[in-house]
């Protein structure tokens, strides 16, 4: 599906939670939203969020830690404008938060076409 491997750390994978679950950002996802986020994205199967937000996201994104479709299907998902439809602000701030944890795995997430592709890189601790 995908031609970029996916691959990230599980420091990563937390923190990619974290932009899921919202708490830090600006946009705030309930269970059912984190739910239905995962599968817009494509996944299947995924039920109900079980326990804590964040730790169902970690847990979910740990089992598929090494499925590359998946990891490639929820970055871009996370940052589609169609997940943001009323507050673009919101949206900005998640491609920025993401693209600057990506960029020390090497990926990037860009625009093109009005839909959002994922792209290698070097990996850096700059900012893209």
């Amino acid at each position: 599906m995908t031609e970029i491997k996916v691959e990230l750390d599980e420091n990563v994978l937390d923190r990619v939670a974290s932009l899921i679950c919202g708490d830090d950002t600006r946009y705030y996802r309930a269970g059912y939203e984190i739910q239905r986020l995962f599968e817009n994205a494509g996944w299947k199967r995924v039920g109900e969020v079980d326990g804590g937000r964040r730790a169902w996201v970690v847990d979910k994104l740990r089992q598929r830690r090494h499925d590359s479709d998946a990891l490639h299907a929820i970055l871009l998902r996370l940052v589609d404008q169609r997940e943001y439809l009323d507050d673009m602000e919101a949206w900005t701030q998640v491609m920025q938060d993401l693209n600057e944890l990506l960029a020390v795995e090497g990926y990037q997430v860009v625009y093109a076409g009005g839909r959002p592709n994922l792209i290698a890189q070097e990996p850096t601790m700059k900012r893209p």
